[in-house]
């Protein structure tokens, strides 16, 4: 294994996990992007003095540049470019080195990994990379032909030893077919309704059994933004079977957000990839105090393996990894966001975020969340907040920077692009009124690579 520098080499124990479609190898085509992240199997430290990549299979064309970006949150800390001035093709045994990143300080002269290629390596301070890996992320961009994904990565420094750990690729956003699907978990991303007001906000919950041929038993939990805390339902559907919930009647005076769960007859989570749900949803303007309605679809999470999952100390354990269930979004996507203010050409947008609780007993959660507006020129503004178990952010109370009437003067629309800072799950909806009416999911952008959720054993009562 030939590298460019000669210190104590240091590779840590990590694994990188692919946040956008990637098969063995990486495609040029249509400007296709993958995400990777590192995940350590044991604490990393020290300090590093470069973090390399290899591949061992290479067609490209004349011109074709390999970018991969490190990125903290929604910023590009530092970028390795590989640039091909001739067409390459490899197929070997001995990898080539495609990806560099050095330490502060270090020589920003090109190498030469490959006949015909310049690699022009990103320099940043590595220690904080490998102090908190999982707030960092690898963006890559091939512009043409396909390299082969990397196998392992490299980080030089200290006086560990050497370890490598095969890539694990995860379906992402860009490679999904549809969110309107079954699946065997539903996320119904908001309820709300009112304590003894035959007119006020209110929501109805739809959920329903697409089988043609097999029954369904469903535990539906219901928890409280105020203070996460879990109130169950069952709920037992009989094939092609529908039934609403009217939140006014079941769960007067709450707001939050349901996940249903397809249970066995002991109540262990089960595949059964033939649930769809719907929370149609009345709630009162922030701008002129009027009633609108929306309608959003629960977000369908499918169970990959088959049969019911074991069960251990009276609770069992769903992993949302793209193995045992689908992964969960870590970033989202709001889209069409109106300018902002009062009168006829007023909007009030409404973002609606939440973590979903580890544990479906009951809990806390606290998630950092960033923000990025966009304006369609392509300006941007951020920001970032805490949310709680369950929060509803209007758009005009977000500390942006520069601000959010610089970014969307009136009559103008954008997008925001949210993330979880920490890449765990992070899930909502948007709504608007005034001259706008509505509201929709948020769409996933990319995906987290694992989320454990834990859910107490009870048999469903139907």
């Amino acid at each position: 294994m030939a590298l460019s520098h000669n210190p104590t080499i240091k590779i840590f124990h990590f694994t990188l996990f692919a946040l956008i479609a990637l098969t063995s190898l990486i495609s040029g085509q249509a400007q296709n992007v993958s995400y990777f992240a590192l995940q350590p199997a044991t604490a990393l430290g020290g300090s590093p003095t470069s973090l390399l990549m290899q591949s061992s299979v290479l067609d490209v064309p004349a011109g074709a540049e390999l970018s991969v970006h490190l990125v903290k949150g929604q910023q590009i800390v530092s970028t390795s470019k590989l640039e091909f001035t001739t067409a390459y093709k490899s197929s070997s045994v001995f990898p080539a080195q495609i990806v560099s990143f050095l330490s502060s300080g270090s020589s920003t002269i090109p190498g030469e990994p490959v006949t015909g290629a310049k690699l022009y390596s990103g320099i940043t301070d590595l220690a904080p990379v490998v102090a908190a890996p999982n707030q960092y992320q690898f963006l890559w961009s091939l512009t043409a032909g396909i390299i082969a994904s990397p196998g392992q990565a490299i980080i030089t420094g200290g006086t560990q030893t050497v370890s490598f750990v095969s890539l694990k690729g995860l379906v992402s956003a860009a490679s999904r077919q549809s969110d309107q699907k079954p699946g065997s978990v539903l996320f119904y991303h908001r309820y709300l309704s009112t304590i003894g007001t035959v007119n006020g906000n209110n929501t109805t919950i739809s959920l329903t059994n697409t089988s043609p041929t097999t029954s369904a038993r469903v535990r539906m939990f219901y928890i409280s933004a105020a203070d996460c805390s879990s109130f169950e339902q069952a709920v037992c559907l009989a094939a092609q079977q529908t039934t609403t919930i009217k939140m006014s009647d079941f769960d007067p005076g709450t707001t939050g957000y349901c996940i249903a769960v397809a249970c066995d007859a002991q109540g262990n989570p089960t595949q059964f990839n033939w649930l769809i749900g719907n929370a149609q949803i009345r709630q009162t303007s922030p701008l002129n105090g009027q009633f609108y309605d929306s309608s959003l679809s629960a977000l369908a999470v499918a169970k990959r393996t088959s049969g019911s999952l074991t069960a251990n100390n009276n609770a069992a354990e769903m992993a949302f990894d793209d193995q045992m269930y689908d992964s969960l979004p870590t970033q989202l996507a709001a889209d069409n966001v109106p300018s902002q203010g009062t009168g006829a050409a007023g909007n009030a947008t409404i973002l609606s975020l939440y973590r979903p609780v580890a544990n479906l007993a009951g809990g806390t959660s606290n998630t950092p969340v960033s923000f990025t507006l966009y304006n369609s020129t392509g300006q941007s503004a951020l920001g970032s907040q805490t949310i709680g178990c369950y929060s509803d952010l209007r758009l005009t109370t977000l500390r942006l920077n520069p601000a959010l009437a610089t970014i969307l003067p009136t009559g103008k629309t954008g997008w925001l692009r949210i993330s979880a800072n920490d890449n765990g799950p992070l899930l909502g909806a948007q709504f608007n009124s005034g001259q706008y009416v509505g509201g929709a999911s948020m769409r996933a952008i990319t995906y987290a690579i694992d989320f454990r959720m834990s859910i107490p054993i009870k048999a469903p009562g139907c």
